[in-house]
């Protein structure tokens, strides 16, 4: 992290080997380097200026979104991050940078209440080889979805089915206070109040080491009491 130094020696290598073909991953590298340094004007600026006007290879290109949306989501300009990722992602290369650009995609169509579009990039995810947390993030966005948006009995009842296997699964031990309180937002839109705070209570209980799932499920089972229930005392 001597961003100094690492900037002296790119500058180095342009003034030195200025037809060298590691002349866009070095304009790339100087970006995220302003980046980290808190100077996001220049790094876009690199962005912009340097490598806008270049001939870039298509794995170039890929490497180039990746860096523009890291920054445009730091400065919270998220309808550009999702144009920027959109018109790149099949020129973004390994299996974990593509699953992560539709992880991403994901969560920003489900702020935006865009249901369809956040399911298929949550969807895209666990199709994707890539790390088991992130695939286990992308399924639980996808109960999420399903229990905010879908009717029906027979769906509900898939979701559950869905949720418990989800429980059955020793790659989830760490993860079982999340999915134990999925099932009781269910319970809640099945009507089933004191099966939600059963729930709840058994994610409180799963819990290993998530301090804020542990809060969040206190707080929702207070709510239940407190409006649902007349329930002051609990």
């Amino acid at each position: 992290r001597n961003y100094i130094l690492a900037l002296s020696n790119f500058e180095f290598v342009l003034k030195n080997y200025p037809d060298s073909k590691l002349v866009p991953l070095v304009y790339m590298w100087m970006a995220k380097t302003h980046f980290m340094d808190d100077n996001s004007t220049q790094a876009m600026k690199i962005l912009e200026e340097e490598l806008g006007h270049m001939e870039l290879k298509k794995k170039e290109k890929g490497e180039l979104a990746l860096v523009k949306a890291q920054m445009l989501l730091d400065q919270q300009k998220y309808d550009e991050v999702q144009r920027t990722l959109n018109t790149n992602k099949k020129l973004i290369k390994g299996a974990n940078n593509k699953a992560r650009v539709h992880y991403l995609l994901g969560q920003l169509y489900q702020d935006q209440d865009q249901y369809t579009k956040a399911y298929e990039n949550f969807k895209a995810v666990t199709k994707i080889n890539t790390d088991y947390e992130l695939i286990f993030n992308a399924k639980l966005n996808l109960a999420k979805l399903m229990i905010a948006n879908q009717d029906g009995d027979a769906e509900n009842e898939k979701l559950m089915r869905l949720l418990k296997k989800m429980l059955r699964d020793e790659k989830n031990i760490d993860y079982r206070d999340r999915v134990y309180y999925e099932i009781a937002m269910l319970d809640l839109k099945l009507n089933k109040k004191k099966t939600a705070i059963k729930d709840l209570k058994r994610s409180i209980a799963a819990n290993t080491n998530n301090q804020r799932q542990k809060a969040l499920s206190y707080y929702k089972i207070g709510q239940i009491y407190f409006y649902d229930l007349k329930d002051f005392s609990n």
